[in-house]
């Protein structure tokens, strides 16, 4: 689940918002992501 996107970094401007809750990245599974792994990603 997202806290917070942070202004001027791209989830903000893809629209992501607070307590959304992110099931895939670039058409991978992130359910089982740890929050390092997941904001690592592209």
């Amino acid at each position: 689940m997202v806290s917070t996107p942070l202004s001027g970094f791209p989830a903000e401007k893809a629209g992501v918002r607070a307590r959304d809750i992110i099931y895939k990245i670039n058409d991978e599974d992130a359910t089982k992501l740890s929050i390092g792994e997941a904001v690592k990603k592209d």
